[in-house]
């Protein structure tokens, strides 16, 4: 492979790791941040975050779904920070003078896998604060994240329809 292909497959991979890492922190990197495009419809987004979830369950249950949250806690973070890592080895590996195909596919390898882990522990936090709720429960919890989402969808649409959040409105 000529120079200026390396140098191109370089700038490709460079491209695809921002864009990948971009839309993996919009579908499971919420924990507490607002979305930053149109919400999407009930459990997009950051609707599957644990906290989220926690905190559309109904007040008898709320508790119960908060402990589920603390047990967690610490796997959860340590499940963020090995992906981080590995995301940072993929940039090492890109910085190199010696840049190797096949240590960057092994990178790119490792970084998914790593993603898929923190995507797991929050689906497995999620699932097990729902096994927790009766039926009804669960029906009152659905209902009050599609009425959240509704909310957010209608802040969303009101911010952009008027030319943007950041921009002062003549009112």
């Amino acid at each position: 492979m000529s120079r200026t292909a390396q140098i191109l497959f370089a700038i490709s991979i460079a491209i695809n790791l921002f864009l990948g890492g971009a839309v993996t922190s919009a579908l499971i990197g919420g924990f507490g941040r607002p979305d930053m495009g149109p919400p999407g419809g009930p459990m997009s987004r950051s609707e599957l975050n644990p906290r989220f979830i926690a905190r559309s369950v109904p007040e008898e249950a709320r508790s119960e779904a908060r402990e589920v949250l603390r047990t967690h806690r610490g796997e959860v973070r340590q499940a963020f920070r090995n992906a981080r890592s590995v995301r940072a080895n993929v940039l090492s590996e890109l910085k190199s003078d010696t840049l190797s195909e096949e240590r960057l596919a092994e990178q790119l390898s490792l970084s998914r896998q790593a993603d898929q882990a923190v995507a797991e522990k929050l689906h497995s936090v999620v699932a097990e604060i729902i096994m927790l709720l009766t039926p009804e429960q669960r029906r009152q919890m659905m209902d009050s994240i599609e009425q959240r989402v509704a909310e957010r969808r209608e802040m969303w649409r009101d911010r952009h329809s008027k030319g943007g959040w950041h921009k002062k409105q003549d009112e």
